[in-house]
């Protein structure tokens, strides 16, 4: 249970920093990594943008770990 309110309490976490990529690139993290691969994306390697994207992205891997660990517990 103790555990489970951790997990939870992070993924709250997590969550809201996603939200705010999201916001600050009108798109999720699917639709900014394939516009980043296929260069769609204005300066993906300008320190900010890629930083960003290094950032976004393992939120989304933690994310899904936290996930699965909730769903094993179930």
């Amino acid at each position: 249970m103790i555990a489970a309110t951790g997990i939870e309490t992070k993924l709250k976490k997590y969550n809201q920093q996603i939200l705010a990529f999201e916001a600050k690139f009108g798109m999720n993290f699917q639709e900014f990594a394939r516009k980043w691969e296929s260069d769609e994306i204005n300066a993906p390697f300008s320190h900010e943008i890629e930083s960003d994207f290094i950032d976004w992205e393992m939120l989304e891997i933690e994310k899904q770990e936290l996930l699965a660990m909730l769903g094993n517990r179930a």
